[in-house]
């Protein structure tokens, strides 16, 4: 809608206009302008390109182990950043309080950018886990503005710790109990191959020496 007139110069005015909200995209737009002393309004028709401004972050592998973790790949839409500067100069990323071990900027222009992100072991003091997770933000944000950034959760796994092993009465058999859960695929004492909770069951029997069932 119309606002006011920002400038008028003989033929040649400005005006000042609100946007409607609308979905991301061209559209064609018209405007209709009548002096006073003009019979008829003089009409002009312009595109206008609405954007989405959020800044958004995703990645495919959003986990990895405790005690380090292979690199992977972000992306993060609507944040600029130069690949000509290192990325340390730039953002700042971590993974609860945790920095990021290595940032690497792929590519960067004014609708996407992409990071190669390489996860920090989390062992420290401060970091806690529940049945072998802890759940983390792993964020992206400038280091000139700290509002402009984006987030996702992020998962680190832990390995299995004994908690306690004894033997039975007769010492036949070890006891042995973990600090989580160990037993995922719900397997019980007649399940003799691991090999069945494998995709390729065949594969990991080779390499074990376990007969494929």
């Amino acid at each position: 809608s119309f606002l006011k007139v920002v400038f008028q110069d003989g033929d040649l005015s400005a005006f000042e206009l609100s946007m409607p909200s609308a979905s991301a995209g061209e559209v064609l737009a018209e405007m209709s302008v009548q002096p006073a002393d003009a019979p008829v309004p003089t009409t002009a028709s312009f595109t206008f390109t609405f954007f989405d401004d959020n800044i958004a972050l995703s990645c495919f592998e959003c986990r990895a182990p405790s005690s380090s973790g292979a690199q992977f790949r972000v992306t993060i839409t609507n944040f600029l950043i130069s690949t000509a500067l290192a990325a340390s100069d730039q953002i700042t990323v971590t993974f609860g309080s945790e920095a990021a071990a290595a940032v690497t900027i792929l590519s960067s222009n004014g609708t996407l950018t992409v990071l190669m992100i390489t996860p920090p072991s989390y062992e420290c003091d401060s970091c806690s886990s529940e049945g072998g997770v802890a759940a983390v933000e792993l964020a992206v944000v400038s280091r000139t503005d700290a509002s402009r950034g984006a987030s996702s959760p992020f998962t680190f796994w832990t390995a299995p710790v004994v908690s306690t092993i004894a033997m039975d009465q007769l010492g036949l058999q070890l006891f042995v109990t973990f600090d989580h859960r160990t037993n995922r695929a719900s397997m019980g004492s007649q399940d003799q191959s691991c090999g069945q909770v494998f995709a390729n069951a065949s594969a990991f029997a080779k390499l074990s020496g376990i007969t494929a069932p």
